[in-house]
């Protein structure tokens, strides 16, 4: 059975011959339209890269075909198998590499809503695993550099944080204020967006009754554990919910009347996409950049970082100021690990090193790195009751 082949045509296109690549299938000797028709759009928008780029979209379909799943038809399940488990596991590709497939994947299926092969185009988004997206961060700066995911660029301050929310743009006042709360947990819990939108995750009456019992312990944040996103259909991982924010999350259930037990759900109460949250913040950053001005505090900051600046980057702002805050109660940096169910500890040092060339004394530095705390019984518990 052969596969999927990149071939050489010409086309003619405003009054030009142009020379282009196409996919045939290799047993029929067929163009495969739908990866074809795509390329040649590439082509007129990006020569540059464009040979390396009709390779690798035969190399993924060459990989569905090898299971017997017609391309269009794949799954975010086998998403997550090829660009984890075949591109960089077993074919061992560098993280950047495998980040590259990553977009062209991603875009590919975006084109294929929009030409109408297909109805709804995959959330690739979602489907990179824990320990393949700290590759791909450290890929992205200089793995030896005092911040190797750059970590400077997405950093938000409060009057940042307070900047980007302000531009959550709904007309409706209910989903205004979700997409607010949304943007809000992820800056004081450090949650994925894929893992608030889970209802499994964000359900209304098991908030109701965590709150309950840390009301009655009168204690400021409390362990509430959810699924993480990632290998192995998620782990389970408890984060500190501070109370103010799940008393603002019940009190706007109950203002606008929102049924069901999906804290953040569609206007008709569903659940939403994986790519939701992202989708908010690039509408309020996009917006910062707008309509920005003088009076915008960083502004300079969101115009120079304005690609790098993504959802996630909330996550690792809340990252570096629980290290910040664990270095200044004096506390165990192992929470900082658990909160946000680091695999590596050179992954959670790397949130501590950074916090420190932040706001504190490089000195202590190599006093507080968490592969140093050898005495687990010493770690200091804000919420240890709530075990």
């Amino acid at each position: 059975m052969s596969g999927f082949e990149v071939v050489t045509c010409e086309v003619k296109h405003q009054g030009m011959v142009r020379t282009v690549k196409m996919i045939r299938d290799g047993d029929t000797l067929a163009p495969y339209f739908p990866a074809s028709i795509w390329l040649m759009n590439e082509y007129y928008r990006k020569p540059r890269g464009y040979d390396q780029l009709a390779h690798q979209v035969a190399n993924f379909l060459n990989f569905a075909k090898s299971k017997g799943i017609e391309p269009l038809q794949v799954d975010a399940f086998f998403l997550e198998a090829y660009l984890d488990k075949h591109l960089f596991q077993e074919k061992g590709l560098e993280a950047s590499t495998v980040e590259h497939y990553h977009g062209f994947i991603a875009k590919f299926y975006r084109a294929m809503e929009h030409l109408g092969f297909i109805e709804k185009a995959i959330e690739v988004s979602e489907y990179i695993n824990h320990s393949l997206q700290e590759e791909i961060n450290l890929s992205a700066g200089t793995k030896n550099s005092l911040d190797p995911f750059g970590l400077y660029a997405k950093y938000l301050t409060y009057k940042d944080f307070e900047t980007l929310s302000g531009y959550v743009d709904k007309k409706n006042a209910r989903l205004r204020r979700r997409d607010e709360l949304i943007l809000r947990v992820a800056y004081e819990t450090g949650c994925r967006g894929a893992e608030i939108v889970d209802p499994d995750n964000f359900s209304i009456q098991r908030i109701k009754s965590e709150l309950k019992k840390a009301q009655s312990s009168q204690r400021n944040e409390f362990l509430y554990a959810i699924i993480g996103k990632g290998r192995g259909s998620g782990k389970v991982r408890k984060i500190a919910f501070p109370t103010a924010l799940a008393k603002d999350i019940l009190r706007y259930v109950n203002t606008f009347h929102v049924s069901g037990d999906i804290a953040f759900g569609s206007a008709r109460d569903i659940r939403l996409s994986t790519s939701y949250p992202s989708k908010i913040y690039k509408s309020c950053k996009d917006a910062i950049l707008l309509n920005g001005n003088a009076n915008t505090p960083n502004l300079d900051m969101w115009i120079r970082h304005s690609r790098t600046r993504t959802f996630h980057g909330l996550r690792h702002t809340y990252a570096t100021n629980l290290a910040n805050r664990l270095r200044a109660l004096n506390e165990n940096y192992e929470q900082l690990r658990e909160r946000l169910g680091h695999e590596s500890l050179d992954t959670t040092n790397i949130y501590i090193n950074f916090e420190i060339l932040l706001h504190g004394n490089a000195e202590e530095q190599n006093a507080k790195m968490v592969d140093r705390v050898s005495d687990a019984s010493q770690v200091r518990y804000v919420t240890e009751e709530f075990e």
